[in-house]
């Protein structure tokens, strides 16, 4: 078993084909993506450049990992941007409108001539509504985000023993004593 110094061979992978990135972790030696570094076990920031740019805390295994490294979509992106940008626009102004005709068409000042606007007008408030909802969600709900994430390279899990980490300890007093409480990560 290699020293916990030393540590494990960690393989750096892009998920997507044709996506290029450089990749560090704990702000040491980079490499360029497909790559191995050595990474001890435990919680580590690796630090990705490239196509994409971003810090991410992983929890590497008492073993070899590949890491898969993913950028966000940029087209989903823009369409989320479109969608709550220009559709709110776009169902003000066909509310606007749609509202002015229905109220010349009550007051008795509209002309049948008129109720074909009104109509097309609450269609175009219809449309910046769903242009909003729909690219907002979609848009954005769809983009992902930038990210690491790591799999274990040994088909049985169980090989490799995770350390186990205090994550928080806390303590309150009670009215015969006091409490206390631990998280632990493994």
């Amino acid at each position: 078993m290699p020293s916990p110094v030393l540590g494990f061979q960690a393989r750096f992978e892009a998920k997507n084909q044709g996506d290029s990135f450089t990749v560090s972790v704990d702000d040491g030696p980079s490499c360029q993506v497909p790559c191995e570094l050595s990474v001890p076990p435990g919680r580590h920031q690796v630090s990705v450049g490239g196509d994409a740019k971003f810090r991410e805390n992983v929890d590497f295994p008492a073993g070899p990992s590949t890491v898969k490294l993913e950028k966000r979509s940029g087209g989903r992106l823009a369409l989320g941007i479109v969608g709550v940008t220009i559709g709110p626009t776009v169902a003000k102004v066909g509310g606007a409108v749609a509202l002015l005709g229905i109220v010349l068409d009550v007051q008795g000042w509209g002309t049948p001539e008129n109720r074909p606007i009104t109509y097309t007008s609450l269609g175009i408030f219809a449309a910046g509504v769903a242009l909003t909802v729909v690219g907002g969600v979609v848009g954005f709900g769809g983009a992902g985000h930038n990210r690491a994430s790591i799999e274990s390279a040994s088909a049985d899990a169980s090989d490799h023993v995770a350390p186990v980490r205090l994550v928080s300890l806390g303590a309150a007093p009670t009215k015969d004593g006091a409490m206390m409480g631990a998280t632990f990560s493994f």
